[in-house]
């Protein structure tokens, strides 16, 4: 399994790939961690298992990540974190 992250902090990306890694059915996982600069272009490269994605990041937001990376691969899980309120961000994702 394939699972990218996208965040602009490194203590959440390192927290949440070694909290993640743990879990028993994730443990054999590739993890990549991703700038959102290239994030597009990894995608088209090769077709991840699953995204982990920030709303909040530097330059362009996460729902217009979000909504090119639909375009791209449509059927791609994506898992979005905020710590916006949910009716800010969740019902637009």
């Amino acid at each position: 399994m394939l699972i990218l992250l996208a965040d602009d902090h490194v203590v959440v990306r390192r927290g949440l790939r070694d909290m993640l890694s743990e879990m028993h059915s994730l443990a054999r996982s590739s993890w990549r961690q991703v700038p959102e600069t290239r994030l597009l272009a990894h995608i088209r490269r090769q077709v991840c298992d699953l995204l982990i994605l920030d709303v909040n990041m530097p330059g362009r937001s996460g729902v217009d990540v979000l909504r090119e990376v639909k375009g791209l691969t449509p059927d791609i899980p994506v898992l979005m974190l905020s710590v916006q309120p949910e009716d800010q961000y969740a019902v637009r994702c």
